[in-house]
């Protein structure tokens, strides 16, 4: 794991870390170049969109891996060119249906520059290559403009299959030079060394990857496996890198994240896109500190990518960072103005802050853009309701609801407008579909129970929350909740207890403290419901109920009779009245003893029940949640039977003293 106080000494492990450089050049044959071309970028940054490689032999060989090795190949290689912008081949075949359909016909070249003005790409570059039977490669480049019909052969390159790599190297080498382009030191230097082993490697690079396109869940880890094997047998940083990707596609983050830092680490500071990548696997494996660290590490190097700002805002959102996620998220607009994560934080951040006008304002951009998307109406309906156009938001959660089916927030936000309109049984509706999605919702059951409440179906109200009373025993609402449910049911006992419990866990309640005021009354404790009555005083807006409840209490317990206690009378000259005070007192000293050790049982036990409903809740599979459930039945079994046995022994307590 890594810890901020060590990243300096990490910049200069990395520094040191750059394995010795590779000889990239076949020595069997030379390169023949069939064209010179002139620089063509004139220093400006140079996009581009690289095509499947195409084979020009039209035959069918044995060497089917190839296409896909030396795609991925190029990919990595000229991703490491800060003044390079490669189009990501997963992006691009959103775009180019049949792009790693490697067994199909390559795609036309007009599909490829369509696409590539699709992603604002400069230029196309075209590699094709040709095996013949004696296993001798020849391997060549095209570079297309996008804006004209220009095209440059880069390179023709002709050596062994077993030394492919050298041959594409070749040509990379001279793409980079004919554009007129100078790599940073870091970048020549990765350039030259090494990422493949044997041929053998290359072999299961390009099976892995054609695999991978037909491969699910385990199928894909089983892949990262082996890539990892080969690459931790022959040092192929190409296969490290490839196995992080299907760790990752398997979703083993965490596998993916750590052999990611692996690459980073043994590569040394030469490519700047590995760190967002390895912070991304990080932030998805819950690890939000370790992703961190990889942005600040780039930071650190001075590695600093477009990607990595995305990602930084991505993990200070994951941390609920929420101001600096929103500068950070603020620069993401800066370098796209329609990125979807920033516009939808940006929404959440305003509507969160009560920034109506400000939250709608990007939620026009985010329909324009993604209009398919139900998190943006979502959005757009918090906005409206914090703006008062009620109307209007629940025409927007229509289109959240329709598009996100199995949203729980936008069916409880829906019944919240119908609750305004007094229209329970709508309301109703939607808070039941919430509830179907997400049975243990607190906030959907809670708000459940008072529209059945405000119907006047109590028993419903009562109900529901019993439901969820098990898991959320301590949760002040829903205590409040059943306890209120069960006044109107009539049953009181209950209701004072679960009031009660409430009145020690939540906020001061006006309606709570009535209630309880009205229960004593109804039982003769006066001064108890005159105690509730004066709480509720400052609450009440008027003051005028509370206190007129008050008065009334006070008047009741001032005319009540008041049995003053008779001081015992003892002389002395009576033994029986001796012997019986004496078995009088080691009653009460044992029924205090008992009293108290069941109430400190039941306080003991009470600690445990939280501890054992905090596991409860943190609870993700079913073997767990049944365990813990019927750890906290029985908890609370025993509890019960720690205080009724201190409630009774308290009780023969207080009986010694009425005994002559």
């Amino acid at each position: 794991m890594f810890q901020v106080k060590h990243i300096h000494v990490f910049y200069i492990l990395l520094a040191f870390s750059v394995f010795p450089f590779a000889d990239v050049f076949c020595q069997d044959e030379a390169p023949v170049a069939e064209k010179t071309i002139v620089p063509i970028n004139n220093g400006e940054p140079v996009s581009f969109v690289i095509a499947r490689p195409a084979d020009i032999s039209k035959s069918s060989g044995n060497e089917d891996w190839f296409p896909a090795f030396s795609l991925e190949y190029l990919f990595f290689r000229l991703n490491a060119i800060g003044n390079f912008t490669v189009v990501d081949p997963e992006t691009l075949s959103t775009q180019i249906r049949e792009y790693y359909a490697f067994n199909h016909t390559p795609p036309s070249r007009q599909e490829y520059i369509d696409a590539a003005k699709e992603f604002n790409a400069s230029f196309v570059l075209y590699p094709e290559y040709k095996i013949d039977k004696k296993n001798a490669l020849q391997f060549s480049m095209t570079l297309q403009s996008v804006n004209n019909s220009d095209k440059k052969v880069i390179c023709s390159y002709s050596c062994d299959i077993e030394k492919a790599d050298e041959g594409i190297d070749s040509c990379i080498n001279q793409l980079i030079v004919g554009i007129g382009i100078t790599p940073e030191n870091y970048t020549a230097k990765f350039l030259r060394t090494k990422i493949v082993g044997s041929s053998k490697c290359e072999k299961l690079i390009g099976t892995s990857l054609i695999s991978s396109r037909k491969a699910q869940g385990k199928n894909h880890a089983k892949i990262a496996e082996d890539l990892k094997k080969c690459a931790s047998q022959e040092q192929a940083f190409l296969a490290d890198y490839l196995g992080s990707l299907e760790f990752a596609k398997a979703s083993g983050f965490e596998n993916a994240a750590l052999l990611m830092k692996d690459l980073i680490f043994n590569l040394g500071p030469v490519y700047p896109a590995l760190y967002p990548l390895a912070a991304q696997f990080f932030r998805l494996a819950d690890q939000n500190e370790n992703a961190m660290q990889m942005v600040k590490v780039a930071e650190g190097l001075n590695l600093k990518t477009n990607r990595l700002v995305l990602e930084k805002a991505l993990v200070l959102e994951a941390l609920n960072d929420w101001d600096n996620a929103e500068r950070a998220y603020q620069e993401v607009m800066t370098i796209d103005a329609g990125d979807f994560h920033a516009l939808l934080f940006l929404m959440r951040k305003y509507n969160k802050d009560k920034k109506a006008s400000d939250a709608l304002s990007l939620s026009r951009i985010f329909e324009a853009k993604y209009p398919d998307n139900g998190y943006g109406f979502l959005e757009k309906a918090k906005s409206l309701i914090i703006d008062g156009q009620s109307k209007a938001a629940q025409t927007a959660l229509a289109k959240a609801e329709t598009l996100l089916p199995d949203n729980v927030e936008a069916r409880v936000l829906m019944g919240d407008l119908y609750m305004q309109e007094n229209d329970y049984n709508s309301a109703l509706k939607h808070y039941s579909k919430a509830i179907g999605l997400a049975p243990q919702n607190v906030d959907a059951n809670i708000k459940t129970a008072n529209a059945y409440t405000l119907a006047g179906n109590y028993r419903e109200a009562l109900e529901t929350l019993k439901k969820i009373a098990v898991k959320f025993y301590d949760n002040p609402l829903v205590q409040k909740g059943i306890g209120m449910a069960e006044f109107q049911v009539g049953d009181t006992s209950s209701a004072k207890r679960d009031l009660n419990r409430y009145m020690q866990n939540g906020e001061p309640d006006l309606k709570v403290l009535l209630t309880l005021g009205h229960i004593y009354d109804g039982l003769g404790q006066y001064r108890k419901s005159a105690e509730m009555y004066e709480k509720a005083i400052p609450l009440d807006e008027n003051r005028s109920m509370a206190q007129r409840r008050l008065d009334a209490e006070n008047a009741k317990a001032g005319g009540s009779k008041q049995v003053e206690e008779e001081k015992p009378v003892y002389d002395g000259a009576s033994r029986a009245a001796t012997s019986k005070f004496n078995t009088k007192l080691v009653v009460r000293i044992l029924t205090a003893a008992v009293c108290v050790g069941g109430i400190a049982g039941g306080y003991l036990m009470n600690n445990k029940i939280k501890d054992t409903q905090t596991k409860y809740d943190n609870a993700r599979n079913k073997a767990d949640i049944d365990s813990y459930h019927t750890d906290l039945k029985n908890q609370q079994t025993m509890r019960l039977l720690f205080y009724c046995l201190g409630a009774g022994a308290g009780a023969g307590f207080t009986v010694t003293f009425f005994i002559k």
